[in-house]
């Protein structure tokens, strides 16, 4: 929790000094280019993430659990690098394609794309392995403190000397510098990854799988995490496509003002997910309810917090990304609105993925999220950018209110705040 409320204010910042030295037209292309590689970051990470935290956890009681274990994350490293390949390739002849249509403005921004990418899937995946191997520090700190450290200090001073801003320099200097910050994660981490141990006796499972196999074994969990990130990402990049980039940029500052109210529930779900994959293979269901009900309290309190100060503040919120974007105060309200919604219904998706039902998922987060995205497209056009963003928390209404009647009815779970008064 204490890493992600700092990150929080790092990564405000970060976007805040990026947004004033770009100016806004290549801050909106930044911000299109940023969200469209969040959004490929999930294709690039191939669910193995996901995998990491629901099956590494469960190898700790096996016999030789130690070879069992460095086995599966060598297969799971090798997995990931299989993955960004073919997706980069797949990326850069889709770039290419545009280029030579005469589409120089998509190609770029494609190819900025996959550099966001294929950053941002090294470090989740990194974070994904030593989260759970119990080190939350050396999985957070790298990439939501020391990376935006270091590009809010390069940005400034680079500012402070006067260097003309570009979208390829600062989009250059975001994925370089936090590769250098999963460089240091690694040689910080490297003493708590399993020791060369006992194999004679590792599980069946560990044995067989190769890094096509685990892929495939991920695949749901890949699906589940497409789904389940379609609305907020891509819709930025909707919002460029339909308005402008300059209103991209707008959207996309009060999506991160706005992301700063699901804080709370993100850190409970970091420690949460490994908690409630290990509850249901060991205890069951009673135990998983305890869990999801405390992440849900913790998470609404914190989230109800601050969608107060949004309320009050929203104009001179959005107006330290840009002066411009004080107009916007009522988008940064709606979509706070729509992170107030999502900190009520808990660990709405991690009950599901977590306790293997990640098919279920898929399906009704593609729905919900889907809808939410053709809401945003329609919003936008008809409405402008408060239309949009009205579509986006309507997307997210729909997305957890499908998962909590599914769990409570197929699970006997509720992962909702709802669920300190259900009997």
């Amino acid at each position: 929790m204490a890493v992600k409320l700092s990150a929080a204010g790092l990564s405000y910042l970060m976007f805040v000094v990026l947004a004033r030295w770009l100016g806004a037209d290549d801050y909106g292309q930044y911000a299109s280019a940023f969200s469209a590689g969040t959004f490929l970051s999930y294709v690039m990470l191939a669910g193995l993430n996901s995998e990491i935290l629901r099956r590494l956890p469960a190898l700790e009681g096996d016999s030789g659990s130690s070879g069992a274990r460095r086995v599966f994350l060598a297969t799971a490293l090798r997995g990931q690098a299989l993955a960004l390949l073919v997706v980069g390739a797949i990326g850069m002849l889709v770039a290419l394609a545009a280029y030579v249509l005469g589409s120089a403005g998509w190609g770029k921004m494609i190819l900025l794309a996959i550099g966001f990418g294929a950053a941002l899937a090294l470090a989740e995946f990194l974070a994904s392995v030593f989260r759970a191997l119990g080190a939350v520090n050396i999985a957070l700190v790298p990439r939501d403190m020391l990376w935006r450290i270091l590009l809010i200090g390069t940005v400034a001073g680079l500012a402070a000397l006067g260097t003309s801003p570009s979208l390829a320099l600062a989009a250059t200097l975001s994925i370089v510098l936090l590769l250098l910050s999963l460089a240091v994660q690694i040689l910080a981490g490297r003493r708590l990854l399993p020791p060369k141990g006992d194999t004679s006796s590792k599980t069946q499972i560990t044995e067989q799988t190769t890094p096509r196999g685990l892929i495939w074994d991920a695949r749901w969990l890949a699906v589940a995490a497409l789904a389940s990130n379609l609305l907020q990402p891509l819709g930025v990049v909707v919002v460029g496509a339909v308005l402008s980039y300059s209103d991209s940029g707008l959207f996309f500052a009060a999506q991160r003002t706005a992301a700063l109210l699901s804080l709370p529930l993100l850190a409970m779900n970091m420690i949460g997910a490994p908690q409630i994959a290990r509850a249901w293979s060991k205890s069951g269901t009673q135990e998983v309810q305890r869990i999801c009900t405390h992440i849900a309290l913790v998470a609404s309190a914190g989230t109800a917090v601050g969608f107060l100060i949004v309320l009050g503040l929203s104009g001179q919120l959005l107006g330290i990304f840009n002066p411009a974007y004080s107009d916007g105060g009522l988008v940064l309200i709606i979509l706070a609105f729509g992170n107030m919604l999502n900190s009520l219904a808990g660990a709405s998706g991690n009950v599901m993925m977590m306790t293997g039902h990640a098919r279920q998922l898929v399906f009704l987060s593609a729905i919900g999220q889907g809808s939410g995205l053709v809401l945003v497209l329609l919003g936008g056009y008809f409405w402008s950018i408060e239309g949009a963003a009205i579509g986006e928390a309507l997307g997210i209404l729909i997305v957890n209110a499908a998962i909590i009647v599914w769990a409570r009815s197929k699970l006997k779970i509720d992962p909702s705040v709802l669920s300190i008064v259900r009997k």
